[in-house]
């Protein structure tokens, strides 16, 4: 696969993510199945990255979908990429976009993301108690370094409510070319500056409130002895 080819496939999976409230799609089904296919045939390959990719990006119009076109496929072979992946080894000294080891230059997206991700955990769709623990000592790692945050803003900005578009931010974020592209292309009416976005004051309200949320479903959960097998059982 070329560099250009992969262009093409991400243009397609990048325009399925963001149409993807459509109840049901012959030719978004046909690329879930396309991409699926290509990721079973070398789920550990060269390029299963980039299929990996694709199924991710097109993930919200699975789920948005009324027909399961696509969907088993797309779950069975994501399973069989995570199982042929996830024993090689890493060269990287830390994983990417890991808030507890984060530096201070990479701590603010990778907060970000953490609360896309806690807005998910807090809720009745997750029933992991070891998953929400995880994520708690994370951010009580982080809350110190915000604990003398100031700033000279009037007024803070709410960063984007929907979860993945809160991850995508983050993501985006966590390389300078990102963060030059997010001020290349922000909309001047609607989206905030780089700084204000990464304003310590915010930041810090942002990991309390994910911490608050976190711990208070990490309650109901260890409340029932059940819940962690519970959970282990549907994910097996």
């Amino acid at each position: 696969m070329s560099i250009n080819n992969l262009g093409e496939f991400a243009h397609t999976w990048e325009a399925i993510r963001e149409d993807y409230d459509t109840l049901s799609n012959d030719e978004y089904d046909q690329s879930v199945l396309d991409c699926a296919a290509r990721l079973a045939a070398d789920p550990a390959g060269q390029t299963a990255y980039a299929w990996t990719l694709g199924l991710v990006l097109m993930a919200p119009y699975l789920g948005y979908a009324i027909d399961d076109t696509g969907k088993p496929e797309a779950v069975a072979v994501l399973h069989a990429a995570d199982s042929a992946l996830h024993h090689h080894p890493c060269a990287h000294d830390t994983p990417a976009l890991d808030l507890a080891v984060a530096t201070s230059q990479d701590r603010p997206e990778c907060l970000l993301a953490v609360h896309a991700v806690a807005a998910y955990a807090a809720s009745d769709m997750c029933e992991a108690p070891s998953v929400l623990k995880e994520l708690i000592n994370a951010l009580e790692k982080t809350l110190p370094h915000y604990a003398d945050a100031t700033c000279g803003h009037t007024q803070h900005t709410e960063p984007p409510r929907w979860a993945p578009d809160l991850a995508e931010l983050g993501i985006q974020l966590s390389s300078p070319g990102g963060r030059a592209r997010y001020e290349r292309t922000r909309r001047q009416d609607e989206d905030p500056p780089l700084e204000n976005l990464l304003c310590p004051v915010t930041l810090a309200r942002i990991a309390q409130d994910s911490l608050k949320s976190l711990r208070s479903r990490h309650s109901q959960l260890i409340a029932d002895p059940d819940a962690e097998d519970a959970a282990g059982a549907t994910a097996a």
